[in-house]
């Protein structure tokens, strides 16, 4: 009961509660994926309406009453006025807790929803130019969100990775400038080698297909195109052949077990791995550049100096501090009578060590001044070399 205690402490500092949520509307919009509204008094107090925000649902458990499963999905509605909202489910076979529950639900029936883990899209204030959008049917809900907070001039690039031929009946997003591929899945590798090899600079990719996708598709645009850590979301929203999320005892109302640093989105699908895996490694490869980095390739060529002034800097800053060591044993000499030659020979060593510190740490200075005064010339020589052939107009 103790540890009880502390977890639900800890969770409710994080501001986790349940809210019952009861079902008042569900919407096939297509054989295989509903829109289930519900509504609840006091859970989108805690909710801040914007793309990819999602709610953790607790489902109960057919073999155990005592116990609850968390599944969590994507906000496809929102009505703080009302408290009413809605998600998008993938009603798959064979049926894991949360389909199952989704696929049965009838209006009228309540369910525990907390909020704890929110995050959220947020466009760039300076625009990408592109965003590159990879996902399937279960973070289809996100996609379109994100989509319709894209601003119109901006390109989209959507591919999505096919698990059924009922996909192609899915509410696919809109935009004016949007392209959009669909994937049949022969294996892991299938989606990350069908991605187009271009020039991918200055785009945003988001990506958020099934576990074992995910991990080839980070790779590729890591490695193949260039991709900066920065310029990527890159989370799994699902695993093939077991649930994605966590359990807890039904009595524990206040209290989850779910890593807050990463948000599950959907339920997962028990559909078992496809047993002929497709090993492409097409070779081919187009690496961009982005702004975000230019930075840092601007001051590359410095790097080893300014380690190296780091390192030195932190023994210089240690050999400063030696002379008040070394005073305060010369006040402790003071103190017990000890003879004046060790009292002068412990005096000339705090002063010799005191100057040796101010030099060194001027002789550093004087270096990082050299190397920062000539960097700078260069940055000149080639900012003046590069506006010589900019045309006038």
């Amino acid at each position: 009961m103790a540890k009880r205690g502390f977890n639900g402490a800890v969770t409710r500092a994080y501001g986790a509660k349940d809210h019952p949520a009861t079902v008042r509307d569900i919407v096939h919009l297509a054989p295989h994926f509903v829109r289930v509204r519900f509504t609840s008094p006091t859970l989108l107090a805690q909710v801040i309406p914007a793309p990819t925000a999602f709610l953790r649902f607790w489902f109960p458990d057919p073999q155990d009453p005592q116990l609850e499963h968390q599944r969590a999905y994507t906000l496809s509605e929102v009505d703080l006025a009302t408290g009413h909202f809605a998600v998008d489910v993938v009603l798959h076979e064979p049926a894991g807790l949360a389909s199952a529950w989704m696929r049965k639900a009838t209006v009228g029936q309540s369910i525990n929803v907390t909020t704890l883990g929110f995050s959220s899209f947020e466009v760039p204030a300076e625009l990408p130019d592109g965003c590159l959008l990879i996902g399937d049917s279960a973070s289809l809900p996100a996609i379109n969100a994100i989509v319709g907070a894209i601003p119109s001039q901006v390109p989209i690039e959507v591919y999505l990775e096919e698990h059924s031929e009922l996909d192609a009946q899915l509410p696919l997003p809109t935009h004016p400038r949007l392209t959009l591929h669909w994937v049949p899945r022969n294996g892991e590798q299938s989606l990350s080698a069908s991605l187009e090899v271009r020039d991918w600079s200055n785009w945003y990719a988001w990506s958020a297909p099934e576990s074992g996708s995910l991990k080839y598709l980070r790779r590729r645009l890591r490695d193949d195109f260039g991709f900066p850590k920065s310029e990527i979301h890159a989370q799994a929203y699902w695993y093939y052949g077991r649930a994605f999320g966590s359990r807890r005892p039904k009595d524990l109302v206040e209290e989850t077990t779910t890593d807050v640093q990463e948000p599950l989105h959907t339920e997962a699908s028990t559909q078992p791995q496809q047993q002929a895996e497709q090993h492409v490694s097409t070779g081919e490869t187009s690496k961009g550049s982005w702004r975000s980095v230019a930075a840092g390739a601007l001051l590359a060529p410095l790097k080893t100096k300014l380690i190296a002034a780091g390192f030195l800097q932190a023994l210089i800053t240690l050999l400063q501090l030696l002379p008040f060591v070394l005073l305060a044993e010369l006040a402790r000499l003071l103190l017990t009578g000890a003879p004046a030659q060790d009292l002068w020979s412990l005096g000339w060593w705090a002063v010799g060590l005191m100057g040796g510190g101010v030099l060194l740490s001027s002789a550093l200075y004087l270096w990082l001044h050299t190397v920062d005064a000539r960097f700078a010339h260069q940055l000149r020589r080639r900012l003046l070399g590069k506006l010589a052939k900019v045309p006038l107009g």
